[in-house]
């Protein structure tokens, strides 16, 4: 494949993504990327006509599950922006040598993540979604942080705190990874699992 192809294929998947994160577009397209990723990662069979859209709460509705859907970003990350600057880096390029960055993953651990995901479930339950929500809300929350490597497991989080603010079930996705921190009895038989990340079995 010569410079160019290689060139042109990178700037295409950019475009795609510069449409894809693009201010105005409709959100449902992200919201179930995010439950299918999920579903993906826990070997949950499904078609793509599974994912329907729900009343806002809940996003996405998967059978019996009601996912409601939050990103968590990096403080200060605007992906929108970060893939329009790729892509014209992509289009001023003549060599793909020139597009290469330093990629230096970093171990976090899951800890840090359930902090993460318990502040704003509570900020959530205190100023947007009052109990009769919560209790049949699948709360599932998308980990975007940059240039995350392993996730160190142990010690795991107690849950309780997170259970106790009556979601019906809460989950995130971090790429190839999901995890069930707490589901309660009515939740979806599927994410009565064990509170632990599950890794995508890639053939």
């Amino acid at each position: 494949m010569s410079k160019e192809s290689i060139l042109n294929d990178i700037r295409n998947g950019l475009k795609e993504s510069v449409g894809f994160f693009a201010h105005g577009k409709d959100k449902f397209i992200l919201e179930s990327w995010v439950v299918d990723s999920f579903l993906k990662n826990m070997s949950i069979p499904f078609a793509k006509t599974d994912l329907v859209r729900g009343d806002d709460p809940p996003d996405v509705i998967f059978f019996d599950a009601q996912f409601e859907v939050k990103e968590i970003p990096d403080k200060g990350r605007k992906r929108h922006t970060e893939y329009k600057e790729a892509l014209a880096r992509a289009n001023n390029a003549t060599d793909p040598a020139e597009l290469l960055e330093e990629y230096s993953p970093k171990d976090i651990s899951i800890e840090e993540v359930y902090d993460r995901v318990y502040f704003k479930a509570a900020e959530l339950a205190e100023k947007k979604y009052p109990i009769e929500f919560r209790k049949n809300l699948d709360l599932l929350f998308y980990i975007n942080w940059r240039d995350i490597g392993r996730i160190v497991e142990k010690p795991f989080p107690d849950v309780t705190p997170l259970k106790a603010l009556g979601y019906r079930s809460v989950s995130f996705l971090e790429g190839y990874r999901s995890c069930v921190f707490c589901a309660d009895t009515k939740a979806p038989s599927f994410l009565h699992v064990q509170p632990r990340i599950i890794y995508r079995t890639i053939p």
